[in-house]
């Protein structure tokens, strides 16, 4: 009897080793393969990162290379005709000034002893003066000529900056890549002009991708924003638990797969892993895909309610509404939520734009401002029209589900498969029939 129980004891003792070494076998091959996974996905996820900010910052880079190109060119193009054009103009100011002066004085000499005027006459002398007063303005104001402006400090420290400074430029360059196109300055000169189309063929495609890939990264942050902030969580929890059964299930089928190519240390009894795992690299692809599937449905299936895209529109203009507010002294706030929905949309019409020289307060800081808040907004706004066109979409193809207008579609597309179908099997019989 005694004998038989040892014998029951060793046995117990040799199963129980047993099992314990199966399940170290086991853990090992779980830990090393979820070690392999966290490694790749690292790598996976610097390489993306890398990726996407050499996309972007060069994207970024070639737009302010292209910027900062047009206004070089149009700086040194258009400023030098400035400087002649404000020299002539006041060359014609003076010409008319002088004439009106020789009218006002022979006027003068007329009336010299006259003595004092009463009825017709008096309205003839009101009226010739008039007349002299009203060509003066006409002439002054077709010669576009600035009183008090003096030309040869035109771009010094002690005068007026150049309309065509560099900033100023600048600004138009990016309205001319941005397609807003204000109009408050345009070339002038000929070679000004044929810089300008040849400029705005390749600013804008170039210009037009870099602000889709902004547009891109809005998006996915408004989307990540949305889902974190007001989503339920209660949904994410139970799909966190079925996914975790399932992935016990793909653990025990991996286990059973590669446990044979595992091996045991004859010293120390520990599992040894395969050199060369490709089990593990097709699973892991396997994988790789189905989460880019998921992610792809998720965001398909991710829908903003129409409010919230507005109330985000309505955010880009009410931000850039109080900066410009700050910014123009001219403006009040109902003028800058103007401005800035007419800058957003590239309406762009031009009766209202900053000043964006460096002698009207701000400096360069403005400048950037003005050039970062057309760039934003613009992609902003091309986000959420994305967005509302979606989900217009989305509540048509609802309502005609719901009154069968989509499923007619569906069912006639699909009978006109079938016919398709049926006749290219007829035509495919009618070609294996024997020719007689």
């Amino acid at each position: 009897m005694e004998g038989d129980e040892d014998q029951a004891k060793n046995r117990w003792k040799k199963a129980k080793t047993k099992i314990m070494m199966e399940q170290t076998v086991v853990d090992a091959i779980i830990e090393h393969r979820d070690k392999k996974r966290k490694s790749k996905q690292l790598k996976k996820g610097c390489i993306k990162v890398f990726k996407f900010f050499l996309s972007t910052a060069g994207l970024f880079l070639i737009n302010g290379l292209i910027l900062g190109l047009g206004a070089f060119i149009f700086n040194k193009l258009e400023a030098t005709n400035e400087l002649a054009n404000c020299r002539n103009s006041r060359s014609d100011y003076q010409e008319a000034e002088n004439a009106t002066l020789i009218l006002l004085m022979d006027m003068a000499q007329r009336m010299d002893g006259v003595g004092q005027l009463t009825g017709d006459d008096k309205q003839k002398v009101v009226d010739e003066f008039q007349g002299y007063l009203e060509s003066f303005a006409l002439s002054v104001i077709d010669t576009g000529y600035s009183v008090g402006k003096d030309c040869e400090l035109l771009g010094t420290p002690e005068g007026e900056e150049y309309d065509w400074s560099f900033t100023q430029s600048f600004v138009f360059a990016v309205t001319i890549a941005t397609t807003i196109g204000y109009g408050h300055i345009a070339p002038e000169t000929m070679w000004g002009r044929i810089v300008c189309i040849a400029y705005a063929v390749i600013s804008i495609p170039i210009f037009l991708i870099f602000l889709a890939k902004i547009g891109e990264i809005l998006a996915n942050l408004f989307k990540i924003t949305y889902a974190t902030i007001c989503c339920c969580g209660c949904c994410r929890k139970k799909e966190e638990k079925e996914k975790t059964a399932e992935e016990e299930e793909q653990d025990e089928e991996y286990v059973q797969k590669v446990a044979s190519k595992w091996k045991l240390d004859p010293v120390s009894g520990r599992p040894i892993p395969p050199e060369d795992d490709e089990l593990m690299e097709e699973e892991e692809d396997e994988e790789e895909e189905e989460e880019d599937e998921e992610e792809d449905e998720d965001e398909e299936s991710l829908s903003i309610p129409l409010t919230i895209t507005v109330l985000v529109m309505f955010a880009f203009v009410i931000f850039g509404a109080i900066m410009f507010d700050a910014f123009e002294a001219d403006w009040d706030i109902l003028d800058s939520v103007y401005y800035c929905t007419i800058t957003a949309t590239t309406i762009g019409f031009g009766d209202m734009v900053p000043d964006v020289k460096l002698s009207s307060g701000g400096g360069i800081f403005k400048a950037l401002a003005v050039i970062m808040y057309i760039v934003f907004s613009m992609a902003g706004f091309s986000m959420c029209i994305q967005l509302l066109a979606d989900e217009i979409v989305a509540k048509v193809e609802w309502i005609g589900e719901k009154i069968g207008i989509k499923k007619k579609e569906i069912e006639e597309e699909e009978n006109s498969e079938d016919g398709d179908d049926d006749e290219e099997n007829e035509r495919k019989s009618d070609e294996s029939k024997p020719i007689v």
